[in-house]
């Protein structure tokens, strides 16, 4: 099952990279980065998917 979900979330990635140029994923990003600043600790580093596909 697990191994489900994350294939779900990689065809969802590339499929928005190739058919939209990234619109959602940017938006997920912009969210996570909005939540985080809301955060104690301020603003930090975030994480983006960009910096989950390097690794």
């Amino acid at each position: 099952m697990v191994l489900v979900v994350i294939a779900l979330a990689v065809a969802f990635v590339i499929w928005d990279r190739l058919a939209n140029d990234g619109r959602y994923t940017a938006a997920v990003e912009r969210s996570f980065r909005e939540a985080t600043a809301d955060l104690p600790s301020g603003y930090g580093t975030g994480i983006t998917f960009d910096d989950l596909a390097k690794r």
